[in-house]
């Protein structure tokens, strides 16, 4: 159906992406796993939640798949893949592909969008192609101009259409509900577009459509929602390794332990689908635990056994750790001296005792009773892989 389709869509989406940034590392790996959460690398998975057509929730695994050319010019792909409530991919379903560059966004925090194609019939692209600038001035409207040209499922052809409007940064600092709990630091944008000329569909010629965006430093865009469109959607957690193929590896991860998420699960198989971590060498692992509601998170109690359950693993066992509270977020410094408790959980340890040859998984899982109020959960391994 076409009218699910916005500038203002594409716009919201690609500042979406300029939330990762990346270091541009990705060549070594640093041991230290005591340390902010720190920029994205191009090996970023996000999962979201949004709301669908049909009025329904879903969710999405959004990375990077790829390049595509457009007029000349190579632009990364961004693809999100339809999930269930568990992670699988969602049979019969086609990917969508966002084209743009570069991804994660360049160092000066911009980021230019070409188009999309979700593979069922619907395909567009724009030209010129929108930039953006996720640090455009406090309350300066950034103008947006382009002509859309595309198909829809259907049958329908856009033959430039032209969509006109702005992006502003209103406000720095401001706490938001989201996915994942009330996340605290973020920039608050609006956006507003115009769709019209003759190759616009009718149902949109001269109209104009509003949406709002919130941007953490750290996580990138955390909320984002149309309501003109009745789409809305929100980050639900990200993961990330440094260096996928690297001797020495670390992967991270942040997300809610819920009804919708019961398990949080950060395991170094997640990597390259193997048991390929060596046994014979320290692994550091490190786990964070703050309560979802910003209330709770200042005034609630350890979350401990037996309503959330914490397990460093190998294979085939178990190491021992404890839960230390804290007044202070090593992943999230930004969220320091706003009242939050945290709970943290560390372990550096090896499994040379484990049965059988080298070759092993380091995980972090944790699980939640039906009865416990939302976790946030964030988590980071560093491991040495073995090579054959």
């Amino acid at each position: 159906m076409f009218n699910r389709f916005s500038m203002l869509s594409l716009v919201f989406c690609a500042a979406v992406l300029m939330g990762v940034s990346c270091d541009g590392s990705g060549s070594s790996s640093d041991s230290n796993v005591k340390k902010e959460y720190g920029e994205a690398t191009e090996n970023v998975v996000t999962r979201v939640k949004v709301k669908q057509p049909d009025g329904t929730y879903g969710y999405r695994i959004g990375k990077i798949a790829g390049d595509q050319t457009i007029n000349n010019v190579v632009y990364n792909t961004y693809q999100l893949t339809n999930i269930d409530m568990n992670g699988t991919p969602v049979s019969g379903v086609q990917p969508t592909d966002l084209y743009a560059s570069p991804l994660p966004h360049g160092s000066d925090g911009k980021i230019t969008v070409a188009g999309f194609d979700k593979h069922d019939g619907t395909a567009v692209t724009i030209d010129p192609a929108v930039t953006l600038d996720s640090k455009a001035p406090v309350g300066v409207p950034q103008a947006v101009s382009t002509i859309v040209n595309g198909s829809v499922t259907g049958g329908v052809v856009i033959t430039n259409a032209t969509a006109t409007g702005s992006y502003t940064l209103i406000t720095t600092g401001e706490s938001v509900a989201t996915e994942m709990g009330v996340v605290p630091d973020c920039n608050h944008f609006t956006a507003n577009v115009t769709i019209d000329g003759e190759g616009a569909p009718e149902i949109f010629k001269g109209k104009s459509f509003t949406g709002d965006l919130w941007h953490n430093p750290t996580l990138g865009i955390v909320k984002y929602s149309i309501p003109d469109l009745g789409i809305e959607g929100g980050m639900q957690g990200t993961w990330d390794v440094d260096d996928p193929t690297g001797e020495y590896r670390t992967i991270k991860m942040t997300g809610i332990v819920s009804a919708e998420n019961p398990y949080f699960t950060l395991s170094t198989y997640s990597v390259s689908g193997t048991y390929d971590a060596d046994k014979n060498t320290h692994a550091k692992m490190l786990v964070e635990l703050r309560w979802a509601d910003e209330e709770t998170a200042k005034t609630g109690p350890m979350p401990a056994y037996p309503y959330i359950n914490v397990s460093f693993e190998t294979m085939i066992g178990t190491f021992p750790y404890q839960l230390v509270e804290s007044p202070y977020s090593i992943f999230f410094p930004e969220e320091n001296g706003k009242g939050f408790k945290y709970w943290y959980g560390y372990v550096d340890q090896a499994a040379k005792n484990e049965m059988g040859s080298d070759g092993i998984v380091y995980s972090i899982i944790v699980g939640r009773d039906t009865s416990a109020a939302p976790v946030r959960v964030t988590g980071r391994i560093h491991y040495r892989s073995i090579t054959e």
